[in-house]
């Protein structure tokens, strides 16, 4: 089961960080049989939105209403500095843990080459303790990955990705922002 205590936070952003801390100089699946430059990230991103919300969610009116908004938000965002391998699925029941210590990641068929600030973007969603997932993410990396320009465009993919929590997507998008 899933124990939400500090330790376990710390441990989930170590893992995350050491993850994040393996860069390629390309984006796609892995075991790479699809690379792509950083620099078509923006634009690829575009076009999975698009594809998504027309494939997927024809007949959501919340997510027809939007989908102009965030490929714009998408198209416009800053090119990731670097791409690391993550996990744009990670979720708390994925971890296994026992006495606050994890000691199992299951269920990785998603890990993919992408920007680390995509991975963020998710645990922001759910951690419970963004303090300790920071302050362990710190303690390995000097540097915690920025993802307010990107924050959006990312939420929104997640969203439509994932079939995402029957709230409805204004509440996705509104959750707290902990990672700036």
């Amino acid at each position: 089961s899933w124990d939400s205590a500090k330790t376990s936070w710390l441990s989930v952003s170590r893992v995350a960080v050491r993850l994040h801390s393996a860069t390629f100089p390309h984006f796609g699946n892995f075991p790479e049989t699809e690379t792509f430059a950083p620099r078509e990230f923006p634009e690829r991103l575009a076009s999975a939105l698009q594809d998504l919300a027309i494939g997927f969610w024809a007949d959501d009116p919340e997510v027809r209403a939007s989908l102009h908004q965030f490929t714009e938000v998408a198209r416009e965002m800053p090119t990731p500095n670097h791409m690391s391998l993550i996990m744009p699925d990670l979720a708390p029941s994925q971890l296994l843990t026992n006495d606050g210590r994890i000691t199992a990641l299951i269920d990785t068929e998603s890990y993919v080459r992408g920007p680390a600030e995509l991975e963020l973007a998710v645990v922001e969603l759910w951690t419970e303790n963004p303090e300790a997932f920071r302050a362990g993410y710190l303690e390995v990396n000097d540097i915690f990955p920025r993802i307010g320009d990107c924050r959006e465009a990312y939420r929104y993919f997640i969203y439509l990705l994932y079939n995402a929590p029957p709230k409805g997507l204004s509440k996705w998008l509104e959750a707290p922002e902990y990672f700036d």
